[in-house]
């Protein structure tokens, strides 16, 4: 197969190209020209590679499936790797798909590839059908020719912002609890947070207006926390969504994980109504560089479990005006479950994303380095939930966070409510 096409095709691939350059995609696409549909949500830079995060027909087996590069006039293909994110037995599944960028392919060097696409074979003399954006192409392609990993984290665009922790929460559908919203946000704050990440599918008025509120403070400059907001329309067949478990979850934690992976130190992932909370530290980056300086070299964190119940309502003492306000569970909920779960059971994850290739809810699958476990002394993942049938029966009174956070939090809900007046809570 030649490197470049011929002068008709180079043509044809640079006006294909420029039409595309003004219009980055939101949501999935599909990959035509193939054996078997793949549904394709972003094509991530990554330096070593490019990581399209989709969704694929769980059975189907590609054998013979190419990236095709685009920069330009240049073509290059390489053998692409797919890899299943198997979870339970649906018809569809979330998948990555892998496109290698080594040093005989990566000729423009520092010109990343603006575009990648997906052919078989059998097709690989035919023009591509569809073409997609290449990502987070803030990182210098000379790093990874180099062999210099150090310096890839150091290359991001001045557009970009790089923090030391970034939260990223799954998709939200028919999502209307705006009070919860902005509880999730603030106490991210409060816990050393300077990005929150949220994808939508389908949410409220009022949670639009508070999401656009905060992207509206931080883009014009008066808030340091950025939230990102991410669209997550899932792909229809015959007018129904794809078949696949929570709403693609695992697609959604693949992507926030790669599409950040140079722009922060540590990133976490949780529920809104969930909180991971450090019982004798500051914050976050407190508690985690305690935890590297007591044993360094872990991937990430695994944070035990204990759920909160909402059905019986109680406030810690001195926020009870708060917690009706403002309708927040950290100040209106302080029951929990005597039990806290086993390390590897509902349990979330704080990693360092740089040392991350794959990872589920509650587990890392591949990485660089081991996991550590937190023990529950050091801190505890709180889930604010109504209880399952024959759950929670024995409870006890936990105001540590209310104590400790209750405070400051209750001055930021104040604070934000104030700017939000007339949106709804719930």
């Amino acid at each position: 197969m030649p490197a470049k096409f011929n002068e008709k095709i180079k043509a044809s691939q640079v006006s294909r190209q420029a039409n595309l350059a003004a219009a980055v995609k939101k949501d999935f696409q599909l990959a035509k020209g193939l054996s078997s549909p793949i549904y394709v949500y972003s094509a991530l830079w990554r330096g070593d590679s490019v990581r399209l995060v989709v969704i694929k027909l769980q059975k189907f087996v590609f054998t013979n499936l190419y990236c095709v590069f685009l920069q330009g006039s240049s073509r290059y293909d390489v053998k692409a790797t797919v890899r299943n994110f198997y979870q339970f037995k649906r018809k569809y599944t979330s998948a990555a798909i892998i496109c290698p960028i080594t040093k005989e392919n990566l000729s423009f060097q520092d010109n990343i590839p603006l575009f990648v696409d997906l052919v078989e074979e059998k097709n690989r003399s035919s023009i591509p059908k569809d073409t997609f954006l290449v990502e987070s192409r803030q990182i210098n392609a000379k790093a990874n020719v180099s062999g210099d990993w150090n310096k890839m984290s150091e290359r991001t665009a001045t557009r970009e912002t790089k923090v030391e922790f970034t939260v990223c929460v799954p998709a939200m559908f028919g999502f209307g609890d705006a009070a919860l919203l902005v509880e999730k946000i603030e106490m991210s704050r409060l816990l050393g947070a300077g990005r929150v990440v949220l994808y939508n599918n389908s949410i409220g008025l009022n949670v639009d207006a508070v999401l656009r509120w905060y992207i509206r403070e931080w883009e014009e400059g008066r808030d340091t926390l950025e939230v990102a907001v991410h669209s997550w329309k899932l792909p229809r067949v015959s007018g129904q969504i794809v078949d696949t478990p929570y709403y693609a979850q695992l697609a959604c934690i693949d992507d926030c994980l790669h599409r950040y992976r140079w722009t922060t130190k540590y990133t976490e992932f949780s529920d809104l109504d969930e909180f991971i909370i450090p019982l004798h530290h500051e914050g976050m980056t407190e508690l985690l560089s305690a935890l590297e300086r007591r044993k360094p070299g872990n991937a990430g964190f695994m944070f035990r479990s204990t759920v909160f119940v909402k059905d019986r309502p109680m406030s810690s003492y001195g926020f009870e005006e708060e917690a009706r306000q403002y309708r927040s569970s950290i100040l209106g909920y302080i029951q929990r479950e005597n039990r806290i779960f086993p390390q590897r059971d509902r349990g979330k994850l704080i990693v360092h994303p740089s040392k991350i290739e794959e990872m589920g809810v509650h587990s890392i699958w591949e990485a660089s380095d081991p996991t550590g476990f937190v023990s529950a002394e050091n801190a505890l993942l709180y889930h604010y939930r109504l209880p399952y049938p024959n759950e929670c029966v024995n409870l006890t009174m936990d105001v540590t966070v209310s104590e400790r956070f209750g405070s400051p939090l209750a001055v930021r809900l104040k604070n934000v409510w104030s700017k939000l007046k007339g949106v709804p809570l719930a």
